[in-house]
């Protein structure tokens, strides 16, 4: 047993406090890190895998190649005209289109 004379200072580094704070800390982080993994909600739009394609002309297929060529059902078009054939060929019609791509494409 060491007696204590005197009123000198402690030698001694507290930890108590220390550990204290780092389990209240640890268990704020531990609460919000679900919360901050959540993101931007955006509504995405809903689709249905179809395993075989129409070939008829009542519905157009749209087909995007890995090496970037696009078709539209058997016919090539650039990017800058697509836009112009789908406004000409789906207007007023009601036709469906169906997207069919590699799945290496970006």
């Amino acid at each position: 047993m060491a007696i204590k004379t005197g009123g000198g200072f402690l030698n001694e580094i507290n930890v108590t406090p220390f550990v204290d704070v780092m389990l209240v800390l640890l268990i704020i982080f531990m609460v919000t890190a679900p919360l901050m993994t959540q993101g931007v909600e955006v509504d995405l739009p809903t689709t249905r895998t179809v395993r075989n394609l129409p070939q008829d002309s009542e519905h157009l297929v749209l087909t995007v190649r890995k090496d970037g060529r696009i078709f539209l059902d058997e016919y090539q078009v650039s990017m800058d005209e697509l836009e112009d054939h789908l406004k000409r060929l789906v207007a007023g019609q009601k036709k469906q289109l169906f997207l069919r791509a590699d799945k290496e494409v970006p």
